[in-house]
């Protein structure tokens, strides 16, 4: 799955669920080109940045993709994210993974946290069927109110 369609594919697997009160792309600002901004139930949001690798042979992004699919994944728990109290950045890697995890893609073959001291820390890698990986950084952990800072990208708080 190329990184742009999986945006808006990341965009449906969020919707809906209790924690979230709203998830869009920012077409309106360049700085934030591959960006998903996720709107948290507590008005914390999440900026989430995404890039990706092309399946092996389908780097021309002028012919159209070929989508492969194969078995999608066994759901796992759902992660909660307490909105109520401020949310510890460290369990939102596990939350988005379980979202993706669950949403029963038939494109997607593994999930992974990266691991949490490994440069960039918050990260996660989505592997696809066809060979492909797209790799969800946390730009930004906003609190209610606060808006981006080029300097603190990806200098994410404990909690927001």
């Amino acid at each position: 799955m190329r990184p742009m369609r999986f945006q808006a594919t990341l965009q449906t697997m969020l919707t809906g669920s209790p924690a979230i009160t709203g998830v869009r792309i920012p077409a309106d600002d360049p700085r934030l080109d591959n960006a998903v901004e996720v709107t948290l139930a507590s008005g914390a949001r999440l900026m989430l940045t995404t890039i990706g690798s092309a399946a092996p042979g389908a780097n021309d992004y002028s012919v159209p993709e070929e989508i492969v699919e194969g078995d999608p994944l066994p759901a796992v728990p759902p992660v909660h994210l307490d909105t109520s109290n401020g949310v510890r950045v460290a369990d939102v890697g596990a939350f988005l993974a379980a979202a993706i995890t669950n949403a029963g893609s038939k494109e997607i073959s593994a999930v992974q946290v990266m691991a949490p001291n490994s440069p960039p820390e918050h990260a996660i890698e989505v592997a696809f069927h066809s060979g492909a990986k797209v790799w969800i950084y946390l730009r930004h952990a906003l609190r209610a109110g606060e808006q981006p800072s080029p300097q603190q990208a990806y200098k994410v708080k404990a909690a927001i």
